[in-house]
């Protein structure tokens, strides 16, 4: 995992535990977890739920490995098989 700056552990402090977003009319609640992404260098990175929140309500801009690992990542072929 990559060590989190100063500055987005002042955000991250900061923020309440749990946030409700809505998103292509689904609501959902944020900050009850974690995403992991693997890099194409093999690098596994983490970030909590509420990633998307700091990056639409705040401007936050995650490090260019970790966006590039999200747009890579895709669902295993039987995700939607488990729910």
């Amino acid at each position: 995992m990559v060590p989190t700056p100063e500055y987005t552990r002042a955000i991250i402090l900061s923020m309440p535990k749990q946030v409700r977003e809505s998103r292509d009319g689904c609501e959902h609640s944020l900050g009850n977890g974690e995403i992991r992404v693997r890099g194409a260098d093999g690098v596994i990175y983490g970030a909590p739920t509420l990633i998307y929140h700091y990056v639409v309500a705040h401007d936050y801009l995650p490090p260019a490995a970790f966006i590039e690992a999200v747009c890579r990542w895709e669902p295993p072929q039987d995700a939607g098989a488990k729910r």
